[in-house]
C-alpha cells in the first residue's frame, strides 16, 4: 500500500506519491496537485496487483527487451534466427524500438 506525503519547500507545497516495487524498493514521484498523486497512485497500486506493472525509471528500450526475452527462450539453431530476423526487421527498424519499454502505451504495439 502506498502513501501521498505533503511536503513544504521554500513556500512550495508538493504531494509525493510512495509505493513499494515488485522487488521491495520505495518508488517516488512528486506532483503539484494531491489529487494527481492520489490518482496516479492508485494506477500504480492497480497495476501490481494485476502484474502489469513497469518500473518507470527502468531505460530498457523495446528491441533490448525483445532480444533478451528471445534469449530466453530454447530454440532450435533455425527458429532461433528466424527470431533474430524478425526482431530486427520488424522492431529494430521501426520508431517503436528505440523507444523506453515503460513509455509504451498498448495502442502503440497495437497500431
Amino acid at each position: 500500500m502506498g502513501s501521498v506525503d505533503k511536503r513544504v519547500r521554500n513556500g512550495k507545497t508538493t504531494y509525493l506519491a510512495r509505493w513499494r516495487d515488485n522487488a521491495g524498493r520505495q518508488r517516488k514521484k512528486a506532483f503539484d496537485r494531491k489529487v494527481d498523486a492520489d490518482r496516479y497512485l492508485k494506477e500504480i497500486e492497480a497495476d501490481l496487483l494485476r502484474g502489469q506493472y513497469v518500473d518507470p525509471t527502468d531505460r530498457t528500450t523495446v528491441v533490448e527487451y525483445a532480444r533478451v526475452w528471445a534469449a530466453g527462450r530454447v530454440h532450435r539453431p533455425t527458429t532461433a534466427r528466424r527470431v533474430a530476423g524478425q526482431i530486427e526487421k520488424h522492431i529494430a527498424g521501426t520508431p517503436l524500438g528505440n523507444r523506453r519499454l515503460s513509455a509504451v502505451l498498448p495502442s502503440e504495439v497495437q497500431a
